[in-house]
């Protein structure tokens, strides 16, 4: 039998699959600690209820700490098994899994989304909270969602210095958000600032500063992008003179800023950089950049030595996207729709992953007025490639975040103007289909469903 977990305040409550669902809340509302319940519908089984963590005081029924007032849930258990508890928020939100308990996936589910971005700079997810964290610079929000796409809120502007947010990724058990301008702050394992005024455009070292950062990436202690480098001259003089090229930096503990700025290699620009799609990525080995001027070309740095750039041969990049088609002139925002439509109209790559010691290529093809989504596996010390899935999604443009148990994909509608799209639902994909790309449901010769039905298609086969 099922079983529902929920922790309040010093004490455990089971409810098993058997009871209503109204039993279940009138058990809650009864301790009067949840001031707003969730929807009924967020009662599913295989899910823990995480009500966030609070300190418990010995004695029963007596919690201390907490952001809201809450009423005297009469006698209880105490504190016999831990000091640190579960309990409400203002509402129900199921995290799947919580720290410690993870889970891995086994089905493709989608779900809608009740809370919903108006667009998508980047998206990570983050371990300790197991949380997905999207930035959404239109509505000036960092927002946060459960596994099953339920919204847990936002990140306070207070706690973000009440700037803008354009940017976030994980760097080792930090998560850096990229400010407007040359500057960031970083956050630790449970999304409370560590440093709030880390400067990216001029080094600690003298060694020079990141100017504009188009796409980048954190490994531990680095950042990697592609972007504008100003060197220490330039920065002394003044001067707006810049290199444009891939680039690394340092970010060192408590300081306030980045160290060994560096321009690894000079690069041409190009506009697909400026469209929200991954073209820088690490992987535990290295980091990796897709250049996207004429020719598609990946090009690998290692984390772990001083060695520069090393271009991986063709047979990395699958031939049929290995041109890269040119974009209509821009002059402004309002050419948005006009940018998109011609993306939606090519087949190209719009994306780069690392996970594990592998790479993985997120590639479109347009079918029909829908889209077909493959990600292809590369192993990037044989310069191979292992396999290509087909993902579940028929969306006109996507954003996928990584994690031990699933991978989330973030489905979005065309782009009718610059930040105006839709953006309703998202899928969870197992993460073994994709790092298990032999043997996965996606890959290519095990099924011959369409992306949009895979989902659908995956769990009546599982059921039957």
């Amino acid at each position: 039998m099922n079983r529902y977990l929920s922790l309040i305040c010093c004490g455990a409550i089971l409810f098993s699959e058997s009871q209503g669902t109204s039993e279940v809340l009138s058990s809650i509302r009864s301790l009067s600690l949840v001031h707003t319940v969730a929807k009924e519908s967020v009662i599913q089984p295989d899910h823990v209820y995480d009500f966030g963590t609070q300190a418990c005081v010995e004695g029963p029924g007596q919690c201390s700490g907490g952001n809201f007032s809450t009423v005297d849930a009469g006698s209880g258990p105490g504190c016999a098994t831990s000091k640190e508890t579960r309990w409400a928020f203002t509402s129900i939100a199921p995290i799947v899994p919580v720290a410690n308990q993870q889970r891995t996936a086994t089905r493709c589910s989608q779900y809608s989304l009740e809370m919903q971005p108006r667009w998508i700079s980047s998206a990570t997810w983050v371990d300790e909270e197991s949380k997905i964290m999207v930035v959404d610079p239109i509505s000036d929000r960092v927002l946060l969602y459960s596994t099953n796409g339920l919204p847990l809120g936002a990140l306070s502007k207070e706690l973000t210095n009440n700037e803008m947010v354009d940017g976030s990724d994980k760097a080792s058990s930090s998560y850096i958000l990229k400010l407007s301008g040359p500057k960031a702050l970083i956050l630790n394992e449970r999304l409370t600032r560590i440093n709030s005024n880390l400067d990216l455009g001029r080094s600690g070292d003298g060694t020079g500063g990141f100017g504009a950062l188009y796409n980048w990436a954190t490994a531990s202690d680095q950042l990697f992008a592609v972007g504008t480098f100003h060197s220490s001259e330039s920065l002394e003089n003044s001067s707006s003179n810049y290199q444009l090229g891939f680039l690394r930096g340092r970010l060192k503990r408590g300081s306030v800023h980045v160290e060994k700025v560096e321009l690894v290699k000079p690069f041409d620009f190009s506009p697909y950089y400026m469209l929200g799609h991954r073209y820088v990525t690490v992987n535990d080995d290295a980091a990796f950049f897709l250049s996207m001027k004429g020719s598609a070309e990946l090009y690998t740095m290692s984390l772990s030595s001083e060695q520069g750039l090393r271009k991986l041969k063709p047979t990395a990049l699958p031939s049929e996207y290995s041109q890269v088609p040119s974009l209509p002139a821009a002059a402004g925002p309002s050419d948005a729709s006009l940018i998109f439509r011609a993306i939606e109209s090519n087949s190209l790559l719009v994306g780069i992953y690392g996970y594990g010691h592998m790479l993985y290529l997120l590639a479109r093809s347009p079918s029909g007025n829908q889209t077909t989504w493959w990600l292809y596996q590369i192993d990037p010390q044989q310069d191979k490639i292992m396999g290509r899935l087909l993902l579940p999604t028929a969306a006109h443009h996507i954003t996928i975040v990584p994690s031990p148990t699933s991978w989330f994909i973030f489905e979005k509608g065309p782009v009718v103007a610059a930040g105006l799209q839709k953006i309703e639902s998202l899928i969870t994909v197992p993460t073994d289909w994709i790092v298990n790309v032999t043997s996965s449901p996606l890959r290519e010769r095990n099924n011959k469903s369409t992306g949009k039905d895979l989902c659908a298609r995956m769990d009546k086969k599982k059921k039957a």
